[in-house]
């Protein structure tokens, strides 16, 4: 790879050009903008690793210009450039992408430190180093980590959307390994495991005597994670009136143990997830809006797995590798005949629930793992309702029976049905199912329980064509 590239963008020459001298002489490739529309321009043209923005410029601000530049290069740090008065103003920018802000005038040696500083931590924030269970190749899974490497450095609360299983432990995990408090402790409590009793007392603390059964002091969550990353996980379910309570904390930034008076002062970057729908949540009066709005000054969502088909393949692969290795295995694989199944499948456990039927079914194996030994429910699964409608247009009622009954039970047995009512059949049901969805070659080999090449054969033998 060649040297970092750093764009900045700022109107007055003077200091533009002594930054620009400073970051050459470190190594690095730099190009300068005195507007926002040229160092739009520039960004569009080298896709800078990063950007120096000045508050300030001529024919926009550096606030408005911020998410514009992130859309062109989404992986960019942005440092913003500001005065000593407008310093609320530049957190806002970091709430937005920035990963830093500095003050000026500084210090040239400060600007060398800082960009040293966020070009190794850029190097440290590789999605290689997180496990591959939260990581694929789709376009919503490029997005999330576009994301995590612009709020990871930011000292910000980030709240993580999604199903269960979906990986918002391993997600925030990821950002506190990339943030400043990455030296600091990491501290993961599951809300929804927590006896509305002892919500306080495990999150707070509590002093000797402070209620019955309670013998010793004991340290909060937030006591042992001062300094670094408190994750909440499933946040959603925490009861109403301790969320008040931990408003109040947040907002003051020090708390009391239960049973104590002394206030103790707290610095925790606070991490939450939760599978809820929180607008619904918060409509409904079991979780408050202010403290919804303090805790997801950032929101990501987290993609299901039925909506990423494309990351099946690399995230089974890596569970065949990872157990062969814990189990002392030697699988060769996934055959065919197990993939169509594997893709065919809704996932409602999303990738926890891959990793366990890969598990199982690795253990199940001797040489590969094939469709017998997938677990019986992943064939019999239902299809969604549009794909259960496909049949709704053929002529014959009795074919028509036929697939809607293998609709229902998420198979088709394709030979059986040739068999019966003869190759014209066949193209006829091939042709109904394209008309009625957009299907993909991996979808129909999937649905209809046909090897991949066999099923290409057949649609190529009718004129067929999937997307």
């Amino acid at each position: 790879m060649g040297p970092s590239k750093i764009l900045i963008v700022d109107d007055e020459p003077e200091p533009r050009q002594l930054f620009a001298r400073v970051l050459r002489k470190e190594g690095y490739n730099v190009e300068e903008a005195d507007t926002g529309k040229q160092g739009l321009e520039i960004a569009r043209a080298t896709v800078p690793d990063l950007v120096l923005l000045d508050l300030y410029l001529p024919d926009t601000s550096g606030l408005d210009l911020l998410p514009r530049v992130l859309k062109i290069c989404p992986a960019a740090l942005v440092v913003i450039m500001t005065g000593r008065g407008e310093v609320e103003t530049a957190v806002e920018a970091m709430k937005r992408g920035a990963v830093d802000y500095l003050v000026k005038p500084f210090e040239i040696e400060r600007l060398r430190s800082s960009v040293r500083a966020l070009f190794r931590a850029g190097a440290e924030r590789d999605p290689g180093s997180v496990s591959k269970r939260a990581i694929g190749d789709s376009p919503q899974m490029r997005e999330v980590w576009a994301q995590l490497r612009r709020y990871a450095l930011p000292d910000v609360s980030i709240l993580f959307l999604g199903e269960s299983g979906t990986g918002k432990e391993l997600f925030a995990r990821a950002v506190h390994e990339q943030s400043k408090r990455r030296e600091g402790p990491y501290v993961a409590l599951d809300c929804a495991t927590l006896p509305d009793t002892l919500v306080e007392s495990e999150i707070f603390g509590h002093e000797k005597g402070a209620f019955t059964g309670a013998v010793d002091r004991k340290v909060g969550k937030f006591e042992v994670a001062n300094g670094g990353t408190l994750f909440l996980d499933e946040i959603g379910n925490l009861p109403l009136h301790f969320q008040a309570k931990l408003l109040r904390v947040l907002q003051e930034r020090h708390l009391e143990r239960l049973g104590g008076n002394k206030p103790i002062p707290i610095d925790v970057r606070i991490i939450s997830a939760t599978n809820l729908d929180m607008e619904q949540a918060m409509r409904k009066g079991t979780f408050r809006e202010d403290l919804y709005y303090r805790l997801a000054e950032i929101v990501i969502r987290l993609p299901p797995l039925r909506e990423r088909i494309g990351d099946i393949e690399v995230l089974a692969d890596y569970f065949v590798q990872e157990f062969n290795r814990k189990f002392e295995r030697n699988i060769g694989g996934i055959a065919e005949s197990a993939w169509s199944i594997l893709r065919g499948y809704r996932w409602p456990g999303n990738v926890r629930e891959l990793e366990n039927v890969i598990k199982s079914s690795l253990l199940a194996a001797d040489d590969v793992i094939s469709g017998e030994h997938l677990p019986e429910y992943l064939s019999r699964a239902s299809f969604p309702p549009v794909v259960m409608e496909a049949a709704s247009g053929l002529s014959s009622d009795s074919i028509r029976k036929q697939i809607d009954e293998g609709l229902e039970k998420g198979l088709l047995d394709l030979k059986t049905l040739v068999a019966r009512y003869s190759e014209e059949i066949e193209e006829q049901v091939l042709s109904e199912l394209l008309h009625k969805r957009n299907f993909t070659q991996a979808e129909l080999s999937a649905l209809l329980q046909v090897d991949p090449k066999t099923l290409r054969a057949k649609l190529q033998k009718f004129g067929l064509k999937t997307r």
